[in-house]
């Protein structure tokens, strides 16, 4: 499953992760992944995002534009949805578990 192949539609008026820092790395263009000549913009763009959606690095403005976005009982774009579920597997996956907590062989201590 590739979360790059799920393009974000021109149509879609929710908060984006990297919002301003797209528009900026694109010299002012629109921060779609649409129809770009070279394909180079859509490769920064998806490094930049993937970089965002990692432990701690997504913006509060994100964060927060979601919410008024869900509030509106409007939703987030399905690409975003998937680039937080596989991070937070991650990070659930690299926890470590109540499960991994040692218990004496003679049993606990009463």
């Amino acid at each position: 499953f590739s979360v790059e192949s799920i393009v974000v539609e021109k149509s879609y008026d929710g908060p984006h992760p990297a919002g301003e820092l797209l528009d900026n790395n694109n010299n002012g263009s629109s921060n779609n992944n649409n129809n770009n000549n070279n394909g180079s913009n859509n490769n920064n763009s998806d490094d930049l995002e993937t970089h965002l959606f990692q432990v701690g690095k997504l913006p509060r403005e994100f964060v927060l534009a979601s919410i008024e976005h869900f509030k509106s009982q409007k939703t987030i774009h399905k690409r975003y949805v998937a680039r937080l579920l596989i991070a937070a597997k991650h990070y659930y996956e690299n926890t470590p578990s109540l499960l991994d907590i040692p218990i004496p062989a003679n049993g606990p201590v009463e």
